[in-house]
């Protein structure tokens, strides 16, 4: 049986890495973690990190808005629909909003 949540119908908890929305056991998820950040510019969250310790890949879909992304050097945009993977642990990664109303899963 498939789960259906709608991201607008999800609390959001102020952590330092954004407004988050934990999805997992909504979604009954137990084998990853799934959540989602609502972001706008003038937001200052800490969120830059790395997975080294827990050797955890990640992938970032930008629901909506317009997001950007530092991933080790690299840094780059990304609009609705697009996705960002980091499979590299170690990399450090970082995003924040471009334009207000940003959503990122």
């Amino acid at each position: 049986m498939g789960r259906f949540v709608n991201l607008s119908e999800v609390p959001e908890t102020v952590i330092s890495s954004g407004r988050w929305q934990p999805l997992s056991e909504r979604l009954g998820i137990r084998n990853f973690g799934i959540s989602a950040v609502a972001m706008d510019p003038a937001d200052d969250f800490d969120i830059e990190h790395d997975e080294a310790g827990d050797a955890h890949q990640e992938a970032y879909v930008v629901v909506s808005g317009r997001a950007g992304f530092r991933v080790g050097d690299e840094e780059f945009e990304a609009g609705s629909g697009d996705v960002v993977a980091v499979p590299d642990p170690a990399e450090t990664r970082n995003y924040w909003a471009v334009e207000s109303g940003t959503r990122i899963v």
